[in-house]
């Protein structure tokens, strides 16, 4: 579709801020909170999950400190048209000294060669600066203070992109220690330089006191739970009404069936509201009160023709590998049904202030990767030490359901997704029985033991959550409670009432499925739905034990009469 590429070729789809303007792609525009950020002088450092915009960031501050905001080389400013524009009243320029430390140290894999190359970044700068080092300082550390100190006091501003990279990198390395080392160095000549410096911002994913960045006392201002500065990366909802107006019409006119010309505000109103359930939710300020969305998934969803509702950060984003090397023991298994739950409580301390990257509070770890986020202000509803964290929005949810079906589930004889939604898509009970069952009999029954109908619910509940659905359990209805209802975004409402049975009897089957289809029909589970017809769907299945399957199975129409 015409329309479609056209509204694509506008999407951001670099880091580099110059790349973005030159380009006419859509910035959407934060230098208002930047020019507040500029404005104080202390060095910084700024947290957030990976392919949130940080990068960005720092390639707009390299920008602005190099070129300020007026024209220059003949070409209109690339801050032209921005808030900053206007509030940047600053002539002077400064010698920029810009690391990307994932830039660094990609393809060593030794210190050697990491410090090396480091080195190398630093008589980039002393080269383009003019400066000439003693060739007697051979060290980063050393060579670092010199260039900054012969470039002049006040004239020098220093960039640190993912300053952790190389620690994560080198973590389970023999040289991980050298390499920690020489990051706390860098800190050591910023505390020594700072009349030197006009502005240090670091940008980092995770921070722990093993890295020397974070400790008392220390000169460095973290950032990154600073509520003014809690929308400085992700979109907000406003901002995604302002800037991408025409994006949102045509996911409407996708998700909706309707043409693009039929969308009005009030099905805008309805995909943001969807939208706010996918991908929003991430709070990182101290109060809690100022939530974004995923950055990377609504550019992916904006980037797909067909406008689907899927996992975009998630796919993208792989857990840390100090994660990852959990993720074989069972006992990490109640932590993940933990988050799904219930919100999780950490102590401030610990939250504010990890140890280290190896020992680090698994919730800690997740939060700084982005897979949880803030519930609630400090010591709102918690206790005055405790931190609240739990998970932001359906892609995340669907994460942990993915994480512990792997547990739970034979993944390489799970029936393929497409079986489980055209069983959906048709209302084949058949079919869907028959997905279910095959999803049933993958489970390790020494390690979970179907015993219970309340098992079997759970179980299918991680299945399907697992595949983006959102299930609720035990969902209250007119006049009664549900086992399931399972929602398949605005495509179908699927009503589910379970019977477990530990029989094979035939005569037995037969009639704990009619008790279901009475139970079913008596409560008139799903009537409060009823405006969601033709998408509403009821369901009864039966469990028997011996058998190991879904022995029976019907779709069921509600009986006029008095409920």
């Amino acid at each position: 579709m015409d329309d479609f590429f056209k509204l694509k070729q506008l999407l951001p789809d670099s880091q580099d801020f110059i790349d973005l303007r030159l380009n006419h792609k859509i910035y959407v525009d934060k230098t208002a909170l930047i020019f507040r950020l500029v404005q104080d002088r202390s060095p910084k450092f700024f947290s957030r999950p990976r392919r949130f915009g940080k990068s960005t960031i720092v390639s707009l501050l390299e920008e602005l400190f190099t070129h300020g905001v007026k024209p220059y080389d003949g070409h209109d400013s690339y801050f032209k048209g921005l808030a900053i524009e206007n509030l940047y009243q600053y002539e002077s320029t400064y010698f920029v000294l810009h690391f990307d430390m994932a830039q660094v140290r990609e393809s060593c894999n030794k210190f050697n060669t990491f410090e090396k190359k480091f080195k190398n970044f630093i008589q980039k700068y002393a080269k383009q600066y003019q400066v000439t080092l003693d060739p007697l300082s051979d060290d980063v550390p050393t060579m670092l203070e010199e260039l900054v100190r012969t470039l002049g006091r006040g004239k020098v501003v220093l960039l640190i992109d993912e300053f952790d990279a190389p620690l994560t990198y080198f973590l389970d390395h023999k040289d991980y220690q050298d390499v920690a080392s020489l990051m706390q160095s860098i800190y050591g000549v910023i505390k020594r330089n700072q009349s030197y410096l006009r502005f240090v911002f670091i940008t980092g994913i995770t921070r722990y006191k093993d890295a020397s960045l974070i400790t008392e006392g220390n000169t460095i201002n973290d950032i990154s739970q600073d509520e003014t500065y809690a929308s400085l990366c992700g979109f907000t909802r406003s901002e995604l009404k302002l800037y991408f107006q025409d994006h949102l019409r045509y996911v409407a006119s996708q998700l909706f069936k309707l043409k693009y010309e039929q969308v009005l505000d009030a099905h805008l109103e309805q995909l943001l509201d969807i939208l706010e359930k996918w991908y929003d939710g991430y709070a990182f300020g101290n109060l809690a009160e100022k939530k974004v969305f995923s950055t990377w998934s609504i550019i992916k969803l904006f980037s797909n023709e067909l406008g689907s509702l899927i996992c975009y950060w998630v796919d993208s984003a792989p857990l840390p590998s100090i994660f990852r090397r959990n993720f074989n023991l069972e006992s990490f298994r109640p932590f993940l049904e933990q988050i799904l739950k219930e919100d999780l409580k950490v102590a401030r301390d610990k939250f504010l202030s990890p140890t280290s990257l190896s020992h680090m509070d698994k919730a800690v770890l997740l939060f700084q990767c982005g897979y949880l986020t803030l519930k609630e202000s400090f010591g709102k509803h918690s206790g005055p030490d405790d931190i609240v964290l739990t998970l932001p929005n359906k892609e995340l949810t669907t994460m942990v359901n993915n994480l512990l079906a792997g547990y739970i589930f034979n993944k390489k004889n799970l029936p393929h997704e497409k079986a489980l939604f055209q069983a959906l898509q048709s209302k084949d009970v058949s079919q869907l029985a028959h997905v279910l069952g095959i999803v049933l009999e993958t489970v390790d029954y020494e390690k979970t033991p179907l015993t219970s109908e309340a098992q079997v619910v759970a179980l299918i509940q991680v299945y399907l959550e697992s595949h983006s659905l959102r299930v609720s359990v035990n969902a209250h209805q007119q006049s009664g409670r549900a086992d399931s209802i399972v929602i398949w975004d605005a495509n179908l409402y699927l009503v589910i009432e379970y019977k477990f049975i530990d029989s094979d009897n035939e005569a037995k089957l037969d009639a704990k499925l009619e008790e279901a289809i009475l139970q079913m029909q008596s409560h008139a589970y799903g009537k409060t739905l009823s405006y969601k017809e033709p998408c509403l769907w009821r369901v009864c299945l039966v469990y028997s034990k011996p058998l190991r399957k879904i022995a029976r199975f019907a779709t069921v129409d509600l009986v006029e009469g008095p409920f």
